[in-house]
């Protein structure tokens, strides 16, 4: 969800629903960016290999490390 999104993010915290808030709209190009700067630090000497963002009724997203 987008900081700048008031409406949707107060339903969201009002209904304890999970949610992630971005400093951007969520588009998928910023959602991959998003999942990149989390996992980074998190797998160490690994390379973060690949990112995929599947958008649609059934919503997803991967990673991959090597």
């Amino acid at each position: 969800v987008g900081q700048q999104d008031d409406v949707l993010l107060a339903f969201l915290r009002a209904n304890n629903l999970k949610h992630y808030v971005m400093p951007s709209w969520p588009t998928t190009e910023a959602i991959a960016a998003a999942i990149a700067a989390e996992m980074g630090p998190r797998i160490g000497e690994q390379y973060l290999r690949s990112i995929e963002v599947t958008e649609g009724p059934h919503n997803a997203a991967t990673w991959t490390a090597a």
